[in-house]
C-alpha cells in the first residue's frame, strides 16, 4: 500500500488536508500513484465473505424511502462505534442523508469533488483521489470505539449522473484503489436511482445489500434492482456477488406486511438476512439529530439489536 495513502486517512478528529487547490468551475482531487451476479438461491447463501481482508458493500435499492440509508448508517454504527473495525462510509447520494446523518458539515472535498476527474488530465480520476475526501465523523459520533470515517456528498454530485466520459462507470473503483484497503468494510450508500451512481458503487463493490420493505412495490424493486446487478457485473465487475436482503422497517401486526414478509422470504430464501429490522421512531430521530443510536443509552437497545444481528450476520456470511 502506497504511504500515501495512509497518510491521507485522518486522525484525532481532524479532516485530511486537500493537496490540490480549487479550480475553476469544478474542485478536483489529487492522485495516488497506483499500481455474473445471481440471487442466491435458498440455501446457498455466500460463505466467503468471511475470508476477505477488506469488504466493500454498496447499499441500495431503487426505489426510495425503504430506509436504505438508515441501514448503511446503522451498519457503520455497528461495525466501528461496537466492534472498533476501520469503517469507511462512502455518501454516493446527492440527496446527502448519510452525511448528515454522520453529522458532517462544510467538508473540503466531497465525492462529487472525487469522480468529477482532473481536468489538467483529460478528466481522468487518479488511482487513491478518494483518499483526499476523507474525514471523520461529527463530534456527536466520537464515542464508542472507533468513529467512522466519511466521504461526503453535496447536491452538485447528481451531475455527475450526466458524466459522458470514458470509462465513467468505473470512477469510484479507481478512485479507491489504494484507499479501501485501509478500511475493514466501506460501506457505500447509493442514491434510490438505477444511474450513473448506482452503477459506479456497483462497479467498486465487492458486494451488495439490497434493502427493502414489505410491500408490493418494493417486491417488485428487488427485481429490478437485481437486473441492474447483473447487468453491472457482466459489464464491469464481475466479482459482484449480493450480500443479502434486508427486510426493513417491518410492522408487527399488520396482515398485509407480514403476508409480504412472507413473501420475500418464500421467493428469496436464505438471502434474506435475519432478523428484520423493526420499524422504530428511533433511527429518525437520531438521524435528525445526527447522533449514533448508542448515544441514546439503554432506550435505543430495542432498535440497536435487530441491527447488531443484521450486522453480525453480513460480516458472517451466513444466515444460519
Amino acid at each position: 500500500m502506497d504511504d500515501r495513502a495512509a497518510a491521507a486517512v485522518p486522525v484525532s478528529g481532524q479532516p485530511i488536508l486537500p493537496r490540490r487547490s480549487r479550480t475553476t468551475g469544478e474542485r478536483h482531487c489529487s492522485a495516488v500513484p497506483a499500481p455474473c451476479l445471481q440471487l442466491p438461491a435458498p440455501g446457498t447463501y455466500q460463505q466467503e465473505w468471511r475470508h476477505r481482508v477488506s469488504r466493500v458493500i454498496a447499499v441500495c435499492n431503487q426505489k426510495g424511502g425503504v430506509g436504505k440509508t438508515t441501514v448503511a448508517v446503522g451498519l457503520a454504527e455497528v461495525y466501528a462505534l461496537h466492534e472498533g473495525k476501520k469503517v469507511l462510509l462512502i455518501d454516493a447520494d446527492p440527496q446527502r442523508n448519510a452525511t448528515s446523518a454522520l453529522a458532517v458539515t462544510d467538508p473540503e472535498f466531497t465525492l462529487n469533488d472525487v469522480i468529477y476527474g482532473d481536468p489538467d488530465n483529460n478528466f481522468r480520476v487518479p488511482a487513491g483521489a478518494a483518499a483526499d475526501a476523507i474525514t471523520e465523523a461529527g463530534e456527536a459520533w466520537q464515542i464508542g470505539k472507533a468513529a467512522p470515517h466519511v466521504i461526503a456528498a453535496e447536491r452538485h454530485l447528481a451531475a455527475r449522473e450526466r458524466d459522458q466520459m470514458l470509462a465513467r462507470e468505473f470512477r469510484l473503483r479507481s478512485a479507491l484503489s489504494g484507499v479501501s484497503e485501509l478500511y475493514d468494510i466501506v460501506i457505500i450508500d447509493a442514491p434510490p436511482s438505477l444511474g450513473m451512481l448506482t452503477v459506479n458503487a456497483l462497479t467498486a463493490a465487492d458486494w451488495s445489500i439490497l434493502v427493502t420493505e414489505p410491500r408490493a412495490s418494493s417486491f417488485e424493486g428487488i427485481g429490478e434492482i437485481a437486473k441492474t446487478m447483473v447487468e453491472v457485473s457482466e459489464a464491469f465487475n464481475e466479482n459482484l456477488q449480493v450480500a443479502g436482503i434486508v427486510l426493513n422497517r417491518l410492522r408487527r401486526g399488520l396482515r398485509d406486511q407480514e403476508n409480504w414478509a412472507l413473501k420475500i422470504r418464500n421467493t428469496y430464501g436464505d438471502a434474506v438476512v435475519e432478523p428484520s429490522l423493526p420499524a422504530r421512531e428511533a433511527f429518525a430521530l437520531a438521524h435528525a439529530e445526527a447522533r449514533p443510536l448508542m448515544s441514546y443509552g439503554r432506550s435505543a437497545n430495542t432498535s440497536l439489536e435487530p441491527m447488531k444481528l443484521v450486522a453480525r450476520r453480513i460480516w458472517e456470511g451466513s444466515n444460519s
